[in-house]
């Protein structure tokens, strides 16, 4: 019967193909008329439309068969026109080249008004519901249907992601772009997919690749990618870590999707039960499987769930999800995001395998009242899933590591991208890849992507786009104020790579005010690796050597550059121990894709005395200096680590991974004059617990030993935080050389419960607030042979209250509020041990800045 409803339609496809043939043969020069096949789909589902309608040039129009598939004669300058009940509209424009043409048609969304309806509270058990009996057992038959664990198994992917300015049709929020030329700024008009608001379109990317799973790790491999648009001016590296931490792919069957720095509870989850209600509510035909829909929503909306629906085969044994569709709640606990949506489909093959062929994601973002709202688009396709061999690739799946990039993949041609593109660009996508965009012409745009850029890197970039050699920073160290040195200005920068590719050189010039002396250094890098930008890119394989003379803060974290910043210059204790420090450093630094490194180096550090330190030691003889000369050795170790690459740091942005790192120092009495032996050993142990929609814990774990004697600047100084300010690694009420140890142990834990009590508080969980605990601490002690009251050999410790630890570990613990007004954290601290030490504080307000989804 179906065939039989559908022959009318099919035989108008083939007279109107019979009539478009020959009007293209009657109305063009067989030279200039090109053959062209193309392919339309679904922009949301990615499922083939079959009987759509395409016009070309004059009268001639064909419609799709059953495949999607159409065939037409054009004209290199036609505009073909692709039309279908229940879609908008598309054109395309010619020229067209040989490759297949994919045209996605966007479905007419109805948007109706919002309203509320309060029925009776309905009961719900997850007991004998056969909802939930569905959502487990697909979660129970995840292991027959997943393919990763056949050797071999690859596939190809393509990841478009657009940024756009919402609202924007041409006199709406155009004012948020800083362009002079408002009418070829039209030419970046667009609609979103789904629901097809008018959009101006800020930056596009594309990237290609290769996954190969082999064992126990999949091999990724980007054989192209390329960006263009408003940030056109980052690194490319940069923009594409960030982005795939807070809007990458996410695994359906994994516990919690982690999105926008957030981890969201999978409607597939271990606790999905407890934490989402189920229902089946529909059953509809999905190509050619027929589906149970099973509808899920949080208990709580305001924790990070979703909103959807899974749809499973009904005849398959096996039970698996064939689409889903998720939707953010609108009071869900996450800042900045508007609406967040994501669809997903997959198909079986004739082993019985699934794959995922669909992955979008869907974000509109608003910063603040008042401000301009933002969509953030990725879509994934993927296709050539097999079981065999891919030889070409061959030589990345023997290297270590599990991601690597081909040394074309930045510098691909167009014919490459023709061929790879399973999405077609629209004409304003186009637009920003030309060297024509108004991004790249136009000069008030120009000034603010500078501005924009310093803001980011920190640093002035000295030369025209990508052909910077010297770039000058960092910014935020200009000015400064330590109360031991008065007022500092500071100045420096960095070569980059193209100067040289391969040798580095940064340097550095301080004057301060309270005591009258210029401070700077220099280094010189050197990257057996040819590098894009600077010498810090991963992986490293780099030997540097330095020379700097600068303060050392005596209790607080070693810097090359003096550690100056003007955010932490408020201190709210008045003594500062400082010592003058020339500082010799050569070492080499080897990385590995699968991220081990380890790291060698020598150092010679020469201590000068200060207003506020002497070095006398138990007979009474001062001496004004003193050298140190050290080897030391480093491994690292940090699985699945990823990080953002700035120009003198890094960033993580992976919090759940573990980092591992053992150190040892060594340098014997009388190598360069140094009078003592030194022989000390650190570990530190980083990692993140997920909870899922209740929170993450932080741990960090250190511990150090000296093995010897040595002078006080060597000793296991605990870091103290003088300032008003937050920082997670530091003690917020210790007085820098408070405790004196060699050998200790210290934690930092912070749990951030993401407002796991405070969105159950009415009217407060408006607000959004979210929790944070600190507890920190130490033990230690201070072995006789370093302790000046029982050795002569060691020198003085400058400050009279400095003491070494009791049985008792000094500890605080905190309370905080953080994500007021969506950026202000504040936090109480309390000291809980040693509170009768003198001139310390017992408690404190401390306030930082933490901006976050």
């Amino acid at each position: 019967m179906s065939r039989l409803n559908h022959l009318p339609r099919i035989v108008f496809a083939t007279v109107l193909t019979a009539v478009a043939l020959v009007s293209g043969a009657m109305s063009a020069t067989p030279a200039s008329v090109r053959r062209v096949t193309g392919v339309v789909t679904d922009s949301s589902t990615g499922e083939r439309l079959k009987y759509v309608l395409v016009s070309g040039h004059g009268k001639s129009s064909v419609l799709t068969d059953t495949l999607g598939v159409f065939h037409i004669n054009a004209l290199p300058a036609t505009r073909l026109r692709v039309e279908s009940e229940g879609f908008y509209t598309q054109s395309v424009k010619g020229p067209f080249t040989m490759d297949t043409l994919r045209i996605d048609l966007v479905p007419k969304v109805i948007e109706l008004q919002e309203f509320i309806v309060k029925p009776k509270k309905q009961k719900y058990s997850k007991k004998n519901n056969p909802a939930v009996d569905l959502m487990q057992r697909v979660r129970r038959d995840y292991e027959k249907i997943h393919p990763e664990e056949i050797p071999g198994y690859n596939f190809d992917t393509y990841e478009k992601i657009v940024v756009s300015l919402a609202g924007s049709d041409g006199k709406t929020n155009v004012w948020a772009i800083p362009v002079k030329d408002r009418k070829k700024l039209m030419e970046l008009v667009d609609t979103t997919i789904w629901t097809a608001e008018p959009v101006v379109n800020l930056s596009v990317k594309e990237r290609s690749t290769v996954t190969i799973h082999d064992g126990e790790k999949p091999v990724t491999i980007v054989r192209g990618q390329r960006g263009d648009g408003i940030d056109k001016s980052f690194s490319a590296n940069y923009v594409n870590v960030f982005l795939d931490d807070v809007m990458g792919e996410v695994d359906l069957y994994k516990n919690d999707l982690h999105l926008f720095r957030n981890a969201f509870v999978s409607p597939l989850s271990r606790i999905g039960a407890d934490f989402y209600k189920y229902e089946i509510t529909d059953t509809l035909q999905i190509g050619r499987d027929r589906c149970v829909e099973l509808s899920f929503a949080p208990h709580n909306p305001e924790m990070t769930g979703f909103n959807g629906k899974l749809y499973v085969p009904v005849e398959d044994s096996v039970k698996y999800v064939r689409r889903v569709m998720l939707r953010m709640p609108k009071t869900s606990n996450v800042n900045y995001l508007q609406s967040l949506v994501i669809s997903q489909n997959y198909m079986r093959d004739s082993l019985g395998r699934v794959h995922k062929t669909l992955d979008d994601l869907i974000v509109k973002v608003k910063i603040a009242p008042g401000t301009p709202e933002f969509y953030f688009t990725r879509q994934t396709r993927r296709e050539g899933f097999n079981y065999d061999d891919r030889s070409e690739y061959a030589q990345y799946r023997e290297q270590i590591g599990s991601h690597f990039q081909v040394e074309e993949s930045d510098s691909q041609p167009m014919e490459f991208w023709e061929d790879v593109r399973l999405i077609p660009l629209t004409s304003a996508e186009s637009h920003l890849f030309s060297r024509n965009s108004i991004f790249r012409t136009d000069k008030g745009f120009w000034w603010f992507e500078k501005a924009l850029a310093i803001v980011v890197k920190g640093y002035v970039a000295i030369g025209g786009e990508g052909k910077d050699k010297f770039d000058i920073g960092p910014i935020d160290s200009f000015v400064s104020y330590n109360k031991a040195i008065g007022w500092r200005l500071q100045f420096g920068g960095m070569t980059t790579a193209n100067l040289f590719p391969h040798l580095f050189f940064r340097g550095y010039g301080a004057y301060s005010f309270g005591d009258h002396r210029w401070k700077g250094g220099v280094e010189a890098e050197y990257s057996l690796e040819k590098r894009k930008v600077h010498a810090l890119e991963f992986p490293m394989n780099n030997f540097k050597a330095s020379y700097s003379y600068d303060i050392d803060q005596i209790g607080r974290s070693p810097s090359w550059d003096g550690n100056t910043s003007l955010v932490t210059s408020l201190s709210r204790i008045s003594n500062a121990y400082i010592t003058y420090r020339q500082l010799y450093n050569f070492e080499y630094k080897k990385e590995w894709r699968n991220n081990w490194s380890i790291n060698a180096g020598f150092r010679y550090t020469r201590q000068e005395e200060s207003n506020t330190i002497q070095f006398q030691d138990g007979y009474g003889k001062i001496y004004p200096h003193f050298g140190q000369a050290a080897f030391s050795a480093t491994v690292r170790w940090a699985p699945g680590e990823k990080f953002i690459q700035h120009m003198d740091v890094r960033t993580r942005v992976n919090r759940d991974a573990l980092v591992f790192i053992l150190k040892h120092t060594y340098g014997p009495r009388g190598l360069l004059g140094s009078k003592f032996n030194l022989s000390r050993t650190d570990l530190q142990i980083d990692k993140t617990f997920w909870f899922s929609a209740f929170g993450h814990l932080d741990i960090r774990i250190t511990a150090a030993k000296i093995w010897t004697q040595v002078p006080f600047t060597e000793l296991c100084w605990q870091e103290a935080n003088p300032s008003y300010t937050t920082n997670n690694h530091s003690y917020s009420l210790l007085n820098p050389m408070e405790f004196a140890m060699d050998q200790y142990a210290g934690w930092y834990m912070q749990y951030y419960m993401n407002g796991l009590l405070l969105n159950k508080i009415p009217l407060i969980k408006k607000l959004k607030l979210r929790e944070v605990f600190t507890f920190k601490g130490f033990f230690g002690h201070l072995s006789r042979k370093n302790n000046p009251a029982y050795s002569a050999g060691v020198y003085r410790f400058p400050d009279p209250n400095t003491v070494g630890m009791g049985n008792t570990p000094y500890m605080e613990c905190g309370v905080g509020i953080e994500n007021i007004l969506t950026f202000l954290r504040v936090d109480y601290i309390w000291r809980l041990t040693y509170r009768n030490r003198p001139d310390i504080s017992r408690s404190g307000l401390r306030v930082g800045l933490h901006f976050n989804f």
